[in-house]
């Protein structure tokens, strides 16, 4: 079942039906953008959050998965966005002498359209200086939206004092079960950190430590 029609792009003057029938799909479909990209945003999250429940992931793991999640419900949010704006800016584009303005910057009324039938928070600003931009002046905005670098997955930043430990345990015959305690700051690590330490203190022990690899 598809959804209903918004009030404000059922609205939008100078359009026929057959440009509004189109931009209500273009809304549906961003919608289902919207939808699909946030709901994977933040599943990996959920999982870190199960995984933290029973002590198979840090602090570390649970702040990285969340900026992650952050960002990508972002570069969603504005993919949706430009999806349903572009839409009706290329609607408007092709009426020609029927009003001063249309398919040319700025694409003020294009701009509040997708404002107010998207549920996007005003407080989100970096989604409504994205679209404002494309609509005032027809290009992106000189700041891009980019999202920070994650490290690999299960191989968050480590402090330098838990390598040192850690390093330390080995040397006293730990294992590498006992070392991944330390540097994950957990009782269970799972088997991929435990693989991982053999390869951390490696690097530690050239790059900090200035020793043979």
């Amino acid at each position: 079942m598809g959804l209903p029609r918004s009030p404000i792009l059922s609205n939008l003057p100078g359009l026929n039906a057959e440009a509004k029938d189109r931009i209500h799909a273009e809304y549906e479909r961003a919608i289902e953008l919207w939808l699909v990209g946030t709901g994977a945003a933040w599943q990996e999250f959920c999982e870190t959050e199960k995984r933290a429940r029973v002590g198979a992931a840090t602090l570390i793991d649970r702040h990285n998965a969340l900026q992650s999640a952050q960002h990508a419900e972002l570069r969603a949010t504005v993919a949706a966005h430009r999806l349903l704006f572009d839409a009706i800016v290329l609607e408007y584009s092709s009426i020609v002498g029927e009003r001063h303005g249309y398919g040319e910057p700025p694409y003020v009324l294009e701009f509040l359209a997708v404002r107010a039938s998207l549920p996007c928070q005003d407080t989100n600003r970096a989604v409504h200086e994205l679209i404002l931009a494309r609509a005032t002046l027809g290009i992106e905005p000189i700041r891009p939206i980019a999202a920070p670098k994650r490290t690999k997955r299960g191989r968050p930043a480590l402090p330098e004092h838990l390598k040192r430990q850690a390093l330390e345990k080995k040397s006293a015959r730990g294992t590498n079960s006992e070392c991944a305690k330390i540097l994950y700051q957990t009782s269970r690590p799972t088997a991929q950190q435990v693989k991982n330490v053999t390869g951390i203190l490696k690097h530690y022990r050239k790059t900090a430590l200035g020793g043979s690899p």
